[in-house]
């Protein structure tokens, strides 16, 4: 894995109910998620995805590149609303190779495309970007090309 190498990209489409079954794994039943006359009232056109639920999707295109273990810290931003029916189109780039005692481990970058459906007449827009630290997996092309550590004087 070189810097600058782009990790394969992951398409999500959230269905009307993936708030539901989040607000019962997280705990999160704030009805903004899943009720739409509450969404309406508190000025929504509809219900929306929980921020948490889009932090775990992006961290899905981490994580299958990574591998979950090998996560090391995982930090998101959120950007704006994921509505139902958007796909979440996921990417991301490896950043920096380093070391830190004996492990070896990648920085990286990431971020997701929200693109609505044609007829909602709503823009595809950027969505939350996250950042991570992971172990590298075990590769003989990992070398900076420079002596001392990875990513020395980045």
């Amino acid at each position: 894995m070189d810097q600058g190498e782009t990790i394969p990209e992951l398409r999500v489409t959230p269905d009307k109910y993936l708030p539901h079954r989040y607000a019962g794994a997280s705990g999160d039943f704030n009805p903004i998620h899943h009720d739409q006359t509450f969404a309406e009232a508190s000025g929504n056109p509809t219900v929306f995805a929980m921020g948490m639920l889009n932090a775990s999707i992006l961290s899905r295109v981490v994580t299958a590149f990574a591998g979950r273990p090998n996560v090391r810290r995982y930090k998101v931003r959120f950007a704006t609303r994921a509505w139902p029916g958007d796909d979440v189109i996921c990417r991301g780039r490896v950043t920096r190779k380093l070391e830190h005692g004996a492990e070896k481990l990648v920085d990286g970058r990431s971020g997701h495309r929200l693109t609505p459906p044609a007829a909602s007449g709503r823009r595809s827009r950027s969505g939350s970007r996250g950042c991570s630290r992971s172990a590298a997996r075990s590769s003989p092309s990992f070398s900076s090309g420079r002596r001392g550590s990875y990513g020395e004087g980045s």
